[in-house]
């Protein structure tokens, strides 16, 4: 008997759907932290219908592929009723809900899934047309749904708005997307030319998605010119910072006696870490940040992932709390150590102890994270925190303007 396929709207399964979302991106994440991992299919878009599945894309580079997949076997099957090439590979799970997986090589010719599903999410109109589409095969038989569907999917492809999202997407593979709880930060925009970057600009000002983020910033190498600094303007961006880039190799950082003791989630609650994080904030010479401290919790957590708890450390003095520190090592590699925060208790301040911090900091990036070289900036009207990378050996990369843009107040 052939099998007969059945749609069901896409919210009877939108929390479950991204819970289990979640889990696979952290498990995969957690071994391969240089992945790129986006939901896809008709659970990732609002209003679809959808048989009620669950679809990542795992993109990776193409060294990685074969390590990559190795992992993938030892936790899925691998999904017998598609096609295996050398820069693809599905895979497929049925516990809590049917779970496919998509490895592809980034940018090789199998790397389209989250593009498509990102041209549904921005174009409502189609993602109807896709709907009666299963409506009008609702009960029948799979194999001419299928064929119904790959006819769709073949016409959406040649499409002119279709082609314009490539354009835009292949732009945004230039920069770096950082993606917190209410924001998004596009970095790295100094590798695009002079033509790309107001191009840039104007495609952030007008995409449907990011229109729905609170706070969205664009960071630029500075100097830059002032049509720039127009074109920012004109898409409702105004400066916020001036940010100073320093980097560390730390091949020879050598330990050093600490006054410091350090304890992480869970020894410390989580509450408890949020107020003492709070108190060394204030009064900081940085720009003031747009969230709430949930919110920048919440930011850890999407940004460093499940292994945000060994990242979470209250510095203490005795029994007392002198500061914050959140290392951690920065997606996407293996071996750039950041600091997501670092800092000291008001009453801790002006003692010299900051610098001591830093260089603990740097020692746990090195020792326990294993990183080979640390990133780290601050604004540049926070002279103190200057003194204290020079001091502990870091060197002034770049500098780099922030312009934001924000939905509310």
């Amino acid at each position: 008997m052939n099998k007969r396929v059945r749609f069901y709207p896409e919210h009877h399964f939108r929390e479950q759907a991204e819970r289990v979302y979640q889990r696979h991106r952290n498990r995969i994440l957690a071994t391969f932290p240089q992945a790129e991992i986006h939901h896809i299919g008709s659970t990732a878009v609002e209003g679809s219908l959808t048989k009620g599945d669950v679809d990542l894309q795992v993109r990776i580079r193409e060294e990685q592929f074969l390590p990559c997949k190795g992992f993938l076997l030892h936790h899925y099957s691998i999904n017998t009723g598609s096609t295996q090439t050398h820069d693809f590979c599905a895979f497929e799970t049925n516990h809590e809900i049917a779970v496919g997986i998509q490895l592809t090589v980034k940018n090789s010719s199998s790397d389209f899934f989250f593009k498509m599903t990102r041209f549904f999410v921005e174009n409502p109109a189609y993602t109807q047309d896709y709907n009666q589409l299963k409506k009008d095969y609702d009960g029948a038989d799979m194999e001419d749904y299928l064929q119904a569907k790959a006819a769709f999917l073949t016409r959406m492809q040649t499409s002119e708005k279709y082609k314009q999202l490539l354009c835009k997407l292949d732009l945004y593979q230039k920069v770096k997307f950082v993606e917190g709880e209410n924001f998004v930060t596009i970095e790295e925009t100094k590798h695009l030319t002079t033509e790309e970057l107001p191009e840039l600009i104007h495609h952030l000002a007008e995409d449907p998605i990011l229109k729905k983020v609170n706070h969205l910033s664009i960071v630029v190498k500075h100097p830059y010119s002032s049509s720039i600094e127009e074109c920012m303007k004109k898409h409702g961006f105004s400066h916020h910072d001036t940010m100073i880039t320093v980097k560390k190799d730390l091949a020879y950082h050598q330990k050093r006696d600490c006054p410091f003791t350090f304890k992480s989630l869970p020894e410390i609650s989580e509450e408890a870490f949020i107020l003492t994080w709070e108190r060394c904030m204030s009064g900081s010479l940085n720009s003031p940040s747009y969230l709430n401290m949930k919110e920048q919790m919440g930011s850890i957590k999407k940004e460093i992932g499940p292994a945000y708890e060994q990242s979470c450390k209250i510095a203490y003095e005795g029994d007392q709390p002198a500061g914050v520190v959140i290392p951690h090592i920065e997606e996407g590699t293996k071996v750039e150590g950041r600091l997501f925060y670092f800092g000291m208790m008001p009453e801790a301040r002006g003692k010299g102890k900051g610098a001591l911090l830093h260089y603990e900091a740097l020692t746990i990036l090195k020792d326990e994270f294993k990183a080979l070289y640390n990133v780290g900036g601050t604004s540049i009207h926070n002279i103190p925190m200057q003194k204290v990378f020079l001091r502990n050996g870091c060197e002034e990369e770049e500098r780099n303007s922030v312009y934001r843009r924000s939905m509310e107040g």
